[in-house]
């Protein structure tokens, strides 16, 4: 085991579960390719232990996983219920959510979500669909600007 984890199972480590987070989140995504069995590894670990990370650490690991295509999907989505202020790199960037996902927090989670989710470099229509049923200005005219092809 290395070093740092077993400094963290010290009595009286401050933040031991946001620090594991953090310390397994950046393992992660060392991996240049990371099997099935890392994936779920990472996913039994973070999904428990995120109920108890502060909002900088959530902010962290929404970061860290944002660009990566071998995140657990599981994770991430849990991850998406957050405050956009945490996981908005995931919603604008996470090449592991599907059109389906991203419609789903657009009609679980509302306009917040749907700003971020908008900002999305590419929209299959599903999502553009979604996204010109929600009520904000800014986020329609995003969704006829992509239905627009001229």
């Amino acid at each position: 085991m290395p070093t740092h984890f077993r400094a963290l199972e010290q009595p009286g480590h401050a933040n031991r579960k946001d620090e594991i987070l953090r310390a397994s989140i950046s393992a992660f995504v060392a991996l240049s390719k990371p099997n099935k069995r890392d994936c779920n590894q990472i996913e039994d670990l973070a999904l428990p232990i995120l109920q108890y990370a502060t909002d900088q650490t959530k902010r962290f690991v929404c970061a860290a996983l944002a660009e990566n295509g071998h995140a657990p999907v599981n994770l991430v989505r849990k991850l998406c219920d957050e405050p956009v202020e945490i996981c908005a790199p995931l919603l604008l960037l996470s090449p592991v959510m599907s059109p389906v996902d991203l419609v789903a927090i657009i009609g679980r989670k509302g306009k917040e979500h749907a700003r971020i989710i908008a900002r999305r470099s590419h929209l299959p229509n599903d999502v553009i669909e979604a996204l010109a049923l929600v009520d904000d200005p800014k986020v329609r005219a995003r969704a006829a600007g992509a239905f627009d092809t001229s």
